[in-house]
């Protein structure tokens, strides 16, 4: 059967058509500057902090310096590999997060896309039950060809 076909379930037909182009279905969390960096000096003070433990203590020192360089190579590939990011589709929009994707916001349930000003972060989304959620790593521009398209599909 073919997956476009009738979608059923959380992926019910779309009631809001809002035109995707320019837009792309997965914007990443790009890492730059001090966020690339400080996870980077953190890993290796924990792994200066747990080599000695592992070389000269004894077998729980071992065993405890063995758990914290693991965490360490676990953390930083899932923090470079799969970081967080926001997915758009036209059945709605999820914000991904390292390790488990977020729930799914429908676009009937999106009331409006704030566009970051100059000194926020990220874009957010308010929610028509007033709850605001942001699109991490949404670039300023995309955030307003989504709120262009977002207004379009509700007023038509």
């Amino acid at each position: 059967m073919d997956d476009d076909a009738t979608p059923t379930g959380d992926h019910a037909a779309p009631r809001l058509l809002i035109d995707f182009s320019g837009l792309q279905r997965l914007y990443p969390q790009s890492y730059q500057g001090r966020s690339r960096v400080w996870p980077l000096i953190m890993a290796g003070l924990a792994t200066l902090f747990a080599v000695p433990r592992i070389i000269s203590g004894g077998w729980f020192d071992k065993v405890l310096g063995l758990v914290v360089l693991v965490s360490i190579a676990i953390t930083l590939i899932m923090y470079f590999w799969r970081p967080p990011a926001t997915v758009l589709d036209e059945h709605g929009l999820r914000v991904r997060k390292v390790l488990f994707d977020g729930p799914l916001l429908p676009w009937d349930e999106v009331e409006q896309v704030h566009v970051q000003g100059r000194w926020e972060d990220y874009s957010t989304v308010l929610t028509r039950g007033g709850r605001k959620m942001s699109l991490i790593g949404v670039p300023r521009e995309a955030a307003q060809r989504l709120a262009e398209a977002l207004q379009q599909a509700q007023t038509s």
